[in-house]
């Protein structure tokens, strides 16, 4: 199959006041080894010029430049690109970083390769403003197949990252109401999906600078906020879920049992009882007090859900 024809490739471009850097960032994109690619641009109304500069790409046919009515955040913005992309592989590249030259590349031949997964992910460069590199980041990694990243074990996940629209669509979608920790989102929705895997490549330049949305002061412990309630939503997601389907809760294997367990666990200590979801938690709360019992099995857990879920019915 010749990919370079069969494949397009959405490089997705959520901008808000990077006039600064966005030429950058773009023309990493005309670079690319792979050439079968679109950008989508969505300005989420910029105060500085970023309108302006990018009036000279709106002739060329590869670039689709979108501005919201008003200022939504980020999570808004990278939802309309994601719902506006048309390729079949879909990447968030940031307006004030860059990709290197065979990011698209190798990214098409990792999908390729492993279709059943929904994200493929990669490791990248750090970079100070001026975008030189500084070191290769050492935290993204594989998960390993028998735990989750939301759980927060072992792996992680971080730029590049590219994921396949038709896995994408069988989520929500990206959450409109987040201000931070939107990738966050994107990655435990797309877990929710399909496997995902790493490859140890750098193929993304990122850029630290002082008006980063989440790599400089104020904006950490904003990220970080963000990023807890992220989490809690995603916990909350996932019980549910499992929860209220009784079939899918019956024919859960060994694995499934533990990574709820595990969802539990996590999101107790995360968050304690939301009155929302209060029965849900009340359920969890059986099942983590029978876990904690000596000589306890996850048999002994699947027999004592089904009778919590048919006294319940009842």
């Amino acid at each position: 199959m010749d990919t370079e024809s069969a494949i397009m490739f959405s490089v997705l471009i959520a901008n808000y006041n990077n006039a600064q850097f966005i030429d950058e960032a773009i023309a990493s994109v005309f670079a690319q080894t792979f050439t079968n690619w679109e950008i989508v641009i969505v300005d989420d109304c910029s105060t500085d010029n970023s309108l302006q500069l990018l009036e000279k790409y709106k002739g060329n046919q590869r670039i689709n430049i979108f501005v919201n009515k008003k200022n939504q955040g980020c999570g808004f913005t990278k939802a309309r690109c994601a719902k506006l992309a048309t390729g079949q592989l879909c990447g968030y590249l940031d307006p004030d970083d860059t990709l290197t030259t065979n990011a698209l590349e190798v990214m098409v031949n990792e999908h390729t390769r492993l279709p059943q997964y929904s994200l493929i992910n990669s490791t990248h460069y750090l970079c100070n403003e001026q975008l030189e590199v500084l070191g290769i980041a050492d935290y993204p990694s594989q998960i390993p197949s028998h735990e989750s990243l939301l759980v927060g074990g072992a792996g992680a996940i971080h730029h590049f990252a590219v994921f396949k629209r038709a896995f994408y669509n069988q989520t929500i979608g990206i959450s409109a109401e987040y201000k931070r920790a939107v990738d966050q989102d994107l990655y435990y929705k797309l877990e929710e999906t399909g496997p995902v895997a790493y490859i140890d490549i750098p193929l993304y330049f990122y850029r630290f600078h002082a008006n980063g949305i989440s790599t400089m002061g104020a904006n950490i412990n904003a990220a970080h906020n963000w990023h807890l309630k992220v989490r809690d939503d995603a916990f909350n997601r996932r019980i549910t879920k499992l929860m209220l389907n009784k079939n899918l809760l019956f024919n859960l294997n060994d694995h499934d049992y533990k990574l709820l367990l595990s969802y539990y666990k996590n999101y107790l200590k995360l968050s304690g009882i939301n009155k929302s979801i209060l029965p849900i938690l009340k359920a969890g709360l059986f099942i983590v007090i029978l876990s904690s019992q000596k000589g306890t099995t996850l048999k002994l857990i699947r027999n004592g859900l089904k009778k919590l879920i048919k006294r319940n019915a009842g």
